[in-house]
């Protein structure tokens, strides 16, 4: 391969590690929707557009599913249809020590943009008392309230007076009712609070969020909406009350509870690839060097082995992500030759994110590829895969035989082993169990065995037999390091 790569400097240093949180179109905002999750955003739209009791809604996925790229969208589209919506990260505000604070000042900053400062200063003015003393410092930085005669005022105060706090709850939410009402005459839908990243607050904020919404916000025509990974969030109710049924507690918030659909691997990626315009920056690559071979391996790459290996082993929206940005510093480096070598290479990539242990220890020499294999049947059993995700893995598992070369004689010990089971399973002989082929290839019939073999057949007809040797997983694996600082035991 051609390693004339002082040409494509420009293009390397066009390459972005990191893409910028993308902004979204006023009169557009699903424009950038590659998943699809404006379907669900319509579903939820149609849920609450006639609510007018008070109605609190859960949305449930895992860390980096995209809860908030549909929330913020949601919120966006909400506005353009005639809704009042307020997006709230309540992350960014867990500094708080009380979440009415927070939630209070978000209540404020729409107020205020909707110049309705009248109802603002109501709702400011009820839920001075509710405020703990701590918390009224922070609340001027989120609202903007001259605290200072209030916090006289609290100096005062004897306990006695803490027992008028319900009738001081029950003029703020008279006022909220009055802004709901407003807003509900006005647009003649609810008001739709969105809030997100929940489960990423301390725990004790987080649980004081819910139990503030559900004793003081449950009023009519108000609309609130969490987007939670539900999962942590029982472990954080755990943290503060032990060991208690934290899913039979945290049900009791929430009106309904959804779940947010599975992501499209697949699609995510070829999504990411153009955003990062890594096909674009191989397609010049081969141009400028005058080697297809740069081009030809990222496609083969990103349509076979390493979107398939993103979703077989259930990585998020964020895990793909960030392996793509290890794609891109490989593209800023490329210095080598079979820059793109790419069963072996997306393998590496997404192992070294799921399991940094086996990673590191396979790179080093330490464990077989038969070893990987068999992590790779665990996590992605081959009875969920479909017939075109079978050929990947089945190229795959004999990319790693052929890597598992031995020291003096540079001759792969997996495939001896593997031409053994053969032959003896066409002769109807036992075959003795080996540390060099996986648990799954050594229970396989003839069919499947006979299909490895094609596989084998394949690169020793076109030749790629050439490309593998023992050091081959260390340049690899120097890839997407740092430095190359061993070699392969």
């Amino acid at each position: 391969m051609n390693d004339n790569l002082s040409k494509t400097q420009d293009l390397k240093e066009a390459l972005q590690l990191k893409l910028p949180e993308p902004q979204i179109q006023e009169d557009s905002p699903w424009a950038d929707d590659a998943l699809k999750r404006s379907d669900v955003a319509e579903k939820l739209t149609n849920l609450i557009s006639e609510q007018s009791d008070p109605f609190v809604i859960s949305l449930h996925g895992q860390w980096g599913t995209g809860k908030t790229f549909l929330l913020k969208r949601w919120q966006k589209q909400l506005e353009n249809d005639g809704f009042r919506a307020i997006y709230f990260n309540a992350w960014k505000d867990d500094f708080c020590d009380d979440p009415l604070v927070a939630v209070i000042g978000q209540l404020s900053d729409f107020l205020e943009r909707k110049e309705l400062r009248e109802l603002s200063g109501k709702i400011k003015k009820a839920a001075k008392p509710l405020l703990i003393q701590g918390s009224l410092s922070v609340l001027h930085k989120v609202s903007g309230l001259k605290l200072d005669k209030v916090l006289e005022q609290f100096a005062d105060k004897t306990l006695d007076e803490y027992s008028q706090q319900g009738e001081k709850k029950n003029e703020l939410k008279a006022a909220l009712q009055e802004l709901s009402g407003k807003v509900k005459e006005d647009t003649g839908r609810p008001l739709v609070f969105v809030i997100d990243e929940l489960d990423r607050c301390r725990p004790t904020f987080a649980i004081e969020l819910l139990e503030r919404v559900k004793h003081i916000f449950d009023i009519p025509d108000m609309v609130f909406v969490f987007g939670i990974n539900r999962d942590e969030l029982c472990s954080s109710i755990c943290s503060v009350y032990g060991e208690i049924d934290a899913d039979t507690y945290l049900r009791r918030f929430f009106d309904m509870e959804f779940l947010l659909p599975d992501i499209d691997s697949k699609t995510f990626c070829k999504f990411l690839i153009v955003q990062y315009q890594l096909d674009r920056f191989f397609t010049k690559l081969s141009e400028r060097t005058g080697d297809t071979a740069y081009d030809e391996e990222f496609a083969a790459f990103s349509r076979g082995p390493f979107p398939a290996l993103c979703s077989y082993f259930g990585l998020s929206l964020r895990d793909i992500d960030y392996c793509m940005r290890l794609i891109v510093f490989i593209g800023k480096n490329a210095t080598t030759n079979y820059l793109l070598y790419q069963p072996l290479l997306a393998l590496l990539i997404i192992l070294r994110l799921k399991n940094k242990t086996l990673y590191q220890e396979y790179t080093r020499g330490d464990r077989t590829g038969s070893e990987v294999m068999n992590y790779i049947d665990e996590l992605a059993p081959p009875e969920s895969r479909d017939r075109e995700s079978e050929d990947i893995f089945d190229d795959l598992e004999i990319n790693l035989y052929l890597t598992d070369m031995t020291n003096l004689e540079n001759r792969s010990k997996a495939l001896d082993e593997f031409e053994r089971l053969y032959q003896n399973l066409k002769q109807e002989q036992e075959t003795p169990h080996t540390p060099y082929l996986s648990e799954r290839t050594q229970k396989s019939d003839t069919t499947r065995i006979e299909q490895l073999n094609s596989v084998i057949a394949r690169y020793y007809k076109w030749r790629n037999i050439n490309f593998f040797s023992r050091d081959l997983i260390a340049r690899l694996a120097e890839l997407i390091e740092l430095s190359r600082s061993f070699m392969r035991a």
